[in-house]
């Protein structure tokens, strides 16, 4: 047994505004939409946009300009000196190793705040 489903078309004003203005009648489907380019007008690239740091894991997913970089970094810098008066010296013996150090806001908190905790009781 085939069954079909009558979809009923849409109407002409809803056909007119979801068409591109671009394509012609017989060719086009309805069901064909045309997305918008925002990025229409913005090809030119500053030399901040194509500027990369060597060694840096989050340049090689987004390029950043480098007051974001910048940014970055005296937040990458923040988080250490918190991680460092938290644990004492093994930041700076981890820093010395060159062993890159990958620990979410939320981890240092905690042993920060594990830290004061124990320091009081």
């Amino acid at each position: 047994m085939n069954a079909h489903l009558a979809i009923p078309s849409p109407p002409q004003a809803l056909l007119s505004t979801s068409l591109p203005s671009n394509c012609e009648d017989p060719p086009c489907p309805a069901d064909m939409i045309q997305l918008e380019d925002h990025s229409h007008g913005l090809e030119e690239e500053s030399q901040d946009d194509r500027v990369r740091h060597k060694g840096e894991l989050w340049d090689k997913h987004v390029q950043a300009r480098a007051s974001t970089r910048a940014r970055a970094k005296r937040i990458q810098h923040a988080m250490r000196r918190l991680l460092l008066h938290a644990h004492g010296g093994i930041v700076e013996l981890l820093g010395g190793l060159h062993v890159e150090l990958e620990v979410t806001t939320v981890h240092i908190l905690e042993i920060y705040l594990e830290d004061d905790l124990s320091s009081k009781g």
